[in-house]
């Protein structure tokens, strides 16, 4: 989904919960769920503060209504800590996501999907605090999971992230190998121009970087560059990450060679 199109949905969700609350009343488990649902709009749209507000009070629903012990509650924290990650607060996200992967796990068992989802966002918090060896573990315990259920762009992307966690420390290799696996299970599974793609070859193009591999780090960043301003506009704050990636690769050589 485009950027434009979260755009329309938050319009569309709003219009909607107009109508919920005046159905089911304002305290109520649907306007919860629906209130969620705004917030992954939002998110997407690029609307930080708006999706915050939402998760917020779906949570105070959700706690009076069921209590903290359900699977609305994982959700929620789940989706809070992403948040925290999409504005590079990532300190913020750690206690939501580690909540979230906790009660999941008494909710479900060790290894289900959820789980493995969970483990994924808590590990891309991690990286961005700088815990790569904590990151490293979950993100390798989110891709057994992922493979063993057949969750192939999930798998991917959990892979993505264990490249960049191999990288970050030091590792070029193994980093390279789950980005490759990563990208050929998205481009087999997605419609070519999808944002996970953007994602990996941002990534890849990180590496070929710190190899000194200018040519085909630019050539990667080209796609990944095109792929977000397709999908998710120029505006988007990832797109704006990966323009400025692209810029940088273009304007010097890698310091690294």
């Amino acid at each position: 989904m485009a950027r434009g199109e979260y755009q329309e949905a938050v319009g569309l969700f709003v219009e909607a919960l107009g109508g919920l609350e005046a159905a089911e009343g304002a305290e109520s488990l649907p306007v919860a769920r629906l209130l969620n649902e705004l917030g992954v709009a939002c998110k997407f749209a690029g609307r930080f503060d708006e999706a915050e507000v939402s998760y917020r009070r779906a949570i105070g629903l959700v706690e009076r209504i069921e209590g903290f012990e359900c699977e609305d509650m994982a959700n929620l924290l789940h989706n809070v800590g992403g948040l925290a990650h999409s504005r590079h607060l990532y300190a913020d996200g750690l206690t939501p996501a580690r909540e979230s992967l906790v009660l999941r796990e008494r909710l479900f068992g060790p290894s289900d999907v959820a789980v493995a989802t969970d483990a994924a966002a808590l590990a891309a918090l991690l990286e961005g605090t700088g815990d790569y060896a904590e990151a490293e573990g979950l993100y390798a315990r989110a891709v057994e999971i992922l493979d063993t259920a057949g969750a192939v762009r999930e798998a991917a992307m959990a892979r993505n992230g264990l490249g960049s966690a191999c990288q970050e420390l030091e590792r070029y290799d193994e980093a390279e190998a789950h980005y490759r696996l990563a990208l050929a299970a998205l481009e087999e599974t997605t419609d070519g121009d999808h944002p996970d793609l953007g994602h990996v070859l941002n990534n890849l193009a990180t590496l070929h970087r710190r190899r000194g591999e200018d040519v085909e780090a630019r050539a990667l960043l080209a796609r990944a560059h095109q792929i977000m301003l397709a999908r998710l506009g120029p505006d988007h704050p990832v797109t704006v990450e990966v323009a400025g990636n692209r810029r940088r690769v273009e304007a010097s050589p890698s310091p690294y060679r």
